[in-house]
C-alpha cells in the first residue's frame, strides 16, 4: 500500500491521512498528502484569507488523530497500555470517552467551518471506530463501540443532509440505526429514525416517512424521553399536512405540544437538546402552509421565529426560510424576499447548502414578471454572491 502511495497510483485515504499526520507530527499539506488544488478548493475566498481558520482546522486534525491512536491502542491491547500522551487508557469507558471527544469536537466545528470542510475528518473517525468495533468481537466493549459508531455515523448523516446529499444522508442514517440497535440504546435509535423521516420528507417520500415515524414512536415509547416523542409528533404534524390529512396533522400537533410542556428539560438527552417549543410552533405553521392556509401559517411562523433562541444562529436560517416561503405563498413578495435573503446570508456563513438550495427553489416559484422588483432583484444578488 505504501509503495502505491509513493508511486502515486493510489491516493492516501482520509483515515490514513489523520494517522500519518499524528505519526510525523506534520500537517497533511506539509506531508504532500493533498492534491495541489485540493486545499484551496475546499475553502471559500474568505476562509483562505483567514490563516487562523486554516490553523484551527489543522490543529484539530492533529488532536483528533492523537486521540484516535490512543483509543486504538486501548482497544487492541490485551492489558493496560500507555498512550502517546503518557496516560493509561484500557478501560472501555475511557475508550468511549476518547472516541466521544473526537465526535464532540467535530460536531462543534459544524457551523464554524461548514459541513463540507469536516466531512473527510468525520469519515476518517468513523472508519477508525468501525475498525475498533470489528476487533471487539463479542466483548463488553462491543456495545460501547457500537454506540460511538452510531453517534459519528449519525453526525455524517447530518452533514450529508446539510450539504444537500439526501440519498447519502439516508444511507448513513440507515447504518446509524443498525448500530444504535446493536448498542441497545432505544432513545438514540428513536432520534436516528426521526432523522430518517426528515430526509424522506426532503426526498418527497412522505408515506414512507410516516411509516418510519411510527417505528420511531414505538421505539421512543420504551424510553422516558417525552422530548423525543414530542419531536416525532411535530414531524408527523407537518408530514400529514403535506399529504393533505389535516385531522392527523392537528392531532399530532396537539400531542407534540402536550408532550413538550410535560417534559423535564433537565433529563433531555444531548441529541435532543436542540428541540424546543419554537420547533413545535413552526411545525404547525408549516402544516398550515401545506394545507394552503397562508394567513394562519404566517401567524404561527412569526410566533415560532419570536420563540426561537437567537443564539442558535444556524437554525435561524431555517426559520427565516419557512417564514419567507409563507410570505411568497401569500403574494407578499417584498417581505418574503427579505426573509429569504436573510436566510441565505446566515446559510452562507454556516455553509448550509440545504438552505441555499431551498431558497433557490422558492425563488424559482416567483413569476419572471417580478424579476425587476427591488426585493426580488436584491434576493437574486444575494444568491449570486453566496459561496456554499
Amino acid at each position: 500500500m505504501v509503495a502505491k502511495w509513493e508511486l502515486g497510483s493510489r491516493a492516501v485515504s482520509p483515515y490514513y491521512r489523520v494517522l500519518l499526520c499524528v505519526l510525523f507530527e506534520m500537517s497533511a499539506e506539509a506531508l504532500g498528502l493533498l492534491e495541489p488544488d485540493e486545499e484551496s478548493a475546499r475553502w471559500s475566498p474568505q476562509e483562505r484569507a483567514s490563516s487562523s481558520s486554516v490553523l484551527g482546522r489543522r490543529t484539530f486534525v492533529s488532536l483528533a488523530g492523537a486521540a484516535s491512536v490512543a483509543a486504538a491502542a486501548a482497544v487492541s491491547a490485551s492489558g493496560p497500555q500507555t498512550s502517546q500522551a503518557g496516560s493509561v487508557s484500557a478501560r472501555p469507558d475511557q475508550v468511549r470517552n476518547d472516541l466521544h471527544e473526537i465526535t464532540t469536537r467535530l460536531r462543534s466545528l459544524d457551523g464554524a467551518l461548514g459541513p463540507g470542510c469536516i466531512l473527510d475528518q468525520a469519515l476518517a473517525h468513523q472508519q477508525l471506530t468501525i475498525a475498533l468495533l470489528r476487533e471487539a468481537g463479542r466483548s463488553q466493549r462491543r456495545n460501547i463501540l457500537a454506540l460511538e459508531a452510531a453517534d459519528i455515523t449519525g453526525l455524517i448523516a447530518w452533514l450529508s443532509f446539510d450539504v444537500g446529499e439526501y440519498d447519502a444522508s439516508f444511507a448513513h442514517y440507515r447504518a446509524a440505526a443498525t448500530l444504535a440497535g446493536e448498542g441497545d440504546d432505544p432513545g438514540f435509535l428513536a432520534w436516528v429514525l426521526g432523522s430518517e423521516a426528515l430526509v424522506l420528507n426532503h426526498l418527497q417520500n412522505d408515506r414512507q416517512a410516516l411509516d418510519v415515524l411510527q417505528a420511531a414512536h414505538d421505539v421512543a415509547s420504551r424510553t422516558s424521553s417525552t422530548v423525543t416523542s414530542s419531536w416525532l409528533a411535530a414531524i408527523a404534524c407537518h408530514t400529514n399536512a403535506r399529504l393533505g390529512d389535516g385531522h392527523e396533522a392537528w392531532r399530532s400537533y396537539g400531542m407534540a405540544e402536550r408532550l413538550l410542556e410535560a417534559s423535564e428539560r433537565d433529563t433531555c438527552t444531548s441529541w435532543m437538546s436542540f428541540f424546543h417549543m419554537a420547533h413545535v410552533v413552526s411545525a404547525g405553521g408549516r402544516a398550515y402552509l401545506a394545507l394552503g392556509q397562508h394567513r394562519h401559517a404566517l401567524r404561527e411562523l412569526e410566533r415560532a421565529l419570536a420563540l426561537h433562541p437567537p443564539h442558535l444562529v444556524r437554525e435561524r436560517s431555517q426559520f427565516l426560510c419557512h417564514l419567507g416561503e409563507a410570505h411568497i405563498a401569500a403574494n407578499e413578495l417584498d417581505a418574503g424576499c427579505s426573509f429569504l435573503g436573510d436566510a441565505v446570508e446566515i446559510a452562507s456563513w454556516t455553509k448550509s447548502a440545504r438552505i441555499v438550495q431551498r431558497v433557490r427553489s422558492i425563488r424559482g416559484s416567483i413569476s419572471p414578471a417580478y424579476r425587476e422588483d427591488r426585493e426580488v432583484h436584491s434576493l437574486d444578488e444575494r444568491l449570486r454572491a453566496v459561496a456554499v
